[in-house]
């Protein structure tokens, strides 16, 4: 089923029978909406995870640094 919907929500209407009603169409249409909200929200929280991660590793080698410098 979900495999059916995904191919559906990507374009490939004539997987649908002509009388498809407009409630089916509209869940689709959600679909395709979810789906790229949730591409841009998953790139936008890497973002923020890769810069927490630098600034994780790179504060205590900056620290040691400042040590080893004194």
């Amino acid at each position: 089923m979900n495999a059916h919907l995904r191919a559906a929500a990507y374009g490939r209407q004539e997987l649908f029978p002509p009388a498809a009603n407009k409630r089916a169409r509209s869940f689709l249409n959600l679909s395709r909406q979810y789906d790229t909200q949730a591409r841009e929200n998953f790139a936008k929280e890497a973002v923020i995870f890769a810069v927490i991660v630098i600034v994780a590793v790179a504060w205590p080698f900056i620290h040691s640094m400042r040590i080893l410098a004194n």
